[in-house]
């Protein structure tokens, strides 16, 4: 230490105020920690740093004392009774020295020289780092691959985990083992949720990596509850000739082959099962088309009459085609095949 030429806590002396008054803390005493601890740290009576001053430090009448400091400290002030005027953490002391005129003061003065191993100088700012890519202790700095930021996506394989309200912003991987329990959409399978937390809400957009349909899902939680999920584009068939498109708030579903068998003598009914259903009525309408193979089956073309529709839950309609009037009835083993469906409305939640 003999070399080194320390800055004192304040020039000419440190003299410690009580901020609620603005008095001096007459006859006092200041102690010295190391910053953020209890630990008593040596604080010097000469600025070459070759004398070690008395901790605690007292106060004089004016509340002041001459002490020299090298590095971060806490400081605690007490009045001459010894109660706690105040509590200062991350005290450091200053030089007006330049580089060329003295490096080894101004290094441990402004304690740069922890700056040669980065975990000490972590330690003396209080500062910790993730210990691992998928680690989230709060208030760590993030490694490199944190999040996926530069590395592999960390994968969420906890029950609910997607539906937590806590969920950070980043993005989390679900594998197929887990894509039933961790709060996927419904019947989506491994995919890559990205979660953006915003002052009063969270956004989430699910990506599935699927083949068959890569479009996302998307909900948003706001006051603690969660929208349902819903999906940009969704498309899909079956081997009963029906096919849907679905987008946000609009749902299209078509039967290509339907059949309409007697119900009454003034209706023919088709009861349809739809592949997605409805929130509400859907509208319906009919196409006979003979060139696509539509066919009446003791049933004239002049016999059929309007189009109407019964919805009976969200995924099944009974639509049904009335008779004309002054028409001969209906019978049983009239048909109509091959008629053409088509229903569109909003999407059940």
């Amino acid at each position: 230490m003999a070399d080194l030429n320390l800055p004192r806590l304040s020039s000419p002396r440190f003299v410690a105020l009580n901020p609620a008054t603005g008095r001096p803390v007459s006859f006092g005493t200041v102690t010295f920690y190391a910053a953020q601890t209890t630990t008593l740290r040596t604080v010097y009576a000469d600025q070459a740093g070759t004398v070690v001053g008395p901790n605690p430090a007292t106060l004089d009448a004016a509340g002041s004392c001459e002490v020299f400091l090298s590095g971060p400290y806490r400081m605690v002030v007490k009045d001459q009774n010894g109660a706690i005027v105040y509590d200062a953490d991350r005290i450091n002391s200053t030089t007006r020295e330049t580089l060329a005129d003295n490096p080894g003061a101004l290094l441990a003065a402004n304690n740069l020289t922890d700056l040669l191993d980065p975990s000490v100088a972590r330690a003396a700012l209080g500062i910790t780092k993730q210990a691992s890519a998928t680690d989230e202790t709060p208030g760590a700095l993030m490694a490199v691959g944190a999040f996926g930021l530069g590395s592999t996506v960390p994968e969420k394989g906890t029950a609910g985990a997607l539906d937590d309200v806590n969920i950070p912003t980043g993005w989390q991987l679900v594998s197929a083992a887990n894509a039933a329990t961790v709060g996927v959409p419904p019947g989506a399978g491994r995919g890559i949720c990205q979660t953006v937390r915003g002052f009063s809400f969270i956004h989430q957009t699910y990506y599935p990596l699927e083949t068959t349909n890569s479009s996302p899902w998307r909900r948003t939680l706001q006051g603690g509850q969660w929208s349902a999920w819903e999906r940009d584009y969704e498309t899909g068939s079956n081997s009963s000739y029906q096919s849907y498109t679905r987008t946000p708030g609009s749902l299209n579903c078509w039967h290509r082959n339907a059949v309409f068998e007697f119900n009454s003598a003034g209706s023919l009914v088709f009861t349809w099962n739809m592949m997605k259903g409805f929130s509400e009525r859907p509208q319906v309408t009919v196409s006979l088309d003979a060139n696509t193979g539509s066919t009446l089956i003791g049933v004239e073309t002049t016999a059929l009459g309007i189009i109407r529709s019964r919805w009976v839950d969200p995924d099944t309609v009974e639509v049904y085609i009335s008779r004309v009037l002054g028409a001969p009835n209906f019978v049983a083993g009239n048909q109509v095949t091959a008629a053409m469906l088509h229903a569109v409305g909003r999407p059940a939640l």
